[in-house]
């Protein structure tokens, strides 16, 4: 009987060292797939924070570069309403690319082949409410508020960058 017990008793401490054995293996594997599926998914992220990082600093470059190019052209504008309001016709005409006829504080002019007016009102007071870069285009697209009006009047203004200069491409009322 003793020898059966102590034979029973190694037989179960064998058979615990096989399965801790085993279980040890199977951990191993497993903590090692977890572990490399980790690496892969950290080596990914890293990957699309650099993405971000990119796509970040290119927004921020864009964006300083476009309320850069808000506040000159926004000066412009307001020398443009410097000229309208004094009546200085060569002045006025600078600021635009295409060819204008200035005449009685209205600017007529044509604008991707159809024909546009802008009146003037010496009472006018503007508010810029928006303001858009395109890069590519090479195109400021600016909108200003009518605050002296009781109507929502809104000014859309169009620059274009033609040798190296800001025109304004298309100027245009929207009466609220």
């Amino acid at each position: 009987m003793k020898k059966t017990l102590i034979g029973l008793i190694i037989l179960i401490m064998i058979l615990g060292a096989v399965t801790t054995y085993r279980y040890n293996l199977k951990y191993t594997k497993v903590m090692n797939d977890i572990q490399l599926e980790t690496s892969k998914k950290i080596e990914s992220l890293s990957g699309e924070i650099e993405r971000l990082k990119i796509s970040l600093d290119e927004y921020k470059d864009h964006h300083e570069e476009e309320y850069e190019l808000r506040n000159v052209l926004d000066i412009k504008f307001y020398d443009l309403m410097a000229s309208l309001r004094s009546g200085d016709e060569e002045s006025i005409k600078s600021f635009f690319y295409n060819d204008i006829d200035y005449m009685d504080n209205s600017i007529k002019y044509t604008y991707e082949g159809e024909s546009y007016e802008y009146n003037f009102d010496d009472e006018d007071v503007f508010r810029q409410r928006f303001f858009f870069y395109d890069r590519e285009r090479n195109v400021f697209e600016s909108g200003y508020e009518l605050i002296n009006t009781d109507v929502n009047d809104v000014l859309y203004i169009t620059y274009k960058m033609v040798n190296k200069q800001w025109k304004i491409v298309f100027i245009k009322k929207d009466i609220g």
